[in-house]
């Protein structure tokens, strides 16, 4: 999997009969902790088409999950609001987007709103699917 230098580049997503390769914690780019009222934005990652989506996270603080989907493979045109769910510190939470609309691409933003701590991100995957 190839990491995003630069804010032109994205995320390849690996097609395997149907279904995505899943993108772990340990492949992502994600910081290290996400500071207090901070927020972290993935690159955008590509997603050659596919309908469905699930991404996962548990956090030690609360916060928010939302994923931005785009049309386009360049991320210019978005397919509606963001798609968002709720962190619970300490709690793994699991966001399903199965609406069976085709994207291009997206990005995951991660929000911290803990006021006075940086937030870890203690778990972290995310699979596509074409059905």
């Amino acid at each position: 999997m190839t990491k995003v230098t630069s804010q032109g580049e994205a995320y390849p997503i690996i097609s395997l009969a149907g279904r995505a390769e899943s993108i772990p914690l340990s492949q992502s780019d994600l910081p290290a902790n996400i500071a207090a009222n901070g927020t972290y934005t993935s690159p955008l990652i590509l997603a050659d088409g596919f309908y469905n989506l699930i991404v996962g996270a548990t956090s030690d603080r609360a916060g928010a999950l939302n994923v931005q989907r785009y049309i386009d493979e360049a991320g210019l045109v978005p397919v509606g609001a963001a798609d968002t769910i709720a962190l619970v510190a300490n709690t793994a939470k699991v966001l399903k987007i199965n609406d069976s609309v085709p994207f291009g691409s997206y990005k995951v933003i991660i929000t911290n709103t803990d006021g006075s701590n940086p937030a870890i991100i203690t778990a972290f995957a995310m699979r596509s699917t074409s059905n």
